[in-house]
């Protein structure tokens, strides 16, 4: 997963610190997507005074699948936390971005596969939601994490 900060996700916080509200993420799928409205996003808030980790849609925003030169399915999308818990935003907080994609919605069959034990699975990653200048800059790798929403919701995952 690559991603960066589009401007438009950014809020001044204080001096040369910045809340971020939005990530723009490419991710690379070798099969299964086709449309962007596959995209099922979630997002978890992470902070030390927060123990209620419960999971809400994030919006995404300019959604597209376009094929890339090796003959991948890339998904280029802006996934934004929900006006209703940007005020959670602070120094310390950070995003569980976690995503999967609906393969058949008749049959409920999505990518990640469940595990029989453990049932719905995501693929998950972490951002941290307060910035300075020069982390605006960013455009990087993000590690991903295939796992339940209740184990990336958990700060022992990361």
């Amino acid at each position: 997963m690559t991603y960066y900060v589009p401007k438009d996700q950014v809020v001044k916080a204080c001096y040369n610190h910045y809340n971020v509200y939005g990530y723009a993420v490419e991710i690379d799928f070798n099969q299964f997507l086709k449309h962007p409205d596959q995209v099922e996003a979630k997002g978890i808030l992470q902070y030390a005074k927060k123990p209620d980790t419960t999971p809400f849609d994030l919006v995404i925003k300019k959604a597209t699948v376009n094929r890339t030169p090796e003959g991948q399915q890339r998904l280029q999308a802006i996934l934004v936390v929900p006006s209703q818990y940007q005020n959670q935003v602070h120094h310390h907080t950070k995003l569980v971005i976690a995503l999967r994609i609906r393969v058949d919605t008749e049959h409920q069959h999505y990518f990640p596969y469940p595990l029989r034990e453990s049932g719905e699975r995501y693929m998950g990653t972490r951002f941290l939601l307060h910035r300075t200048d020069h982390d605006l800059q960013e455009k990087d790798d993000q590690k991903i994490i295939f796992d339940t929403l209740a184990k990336l919701s958990q700060e022992d995952t990361w």
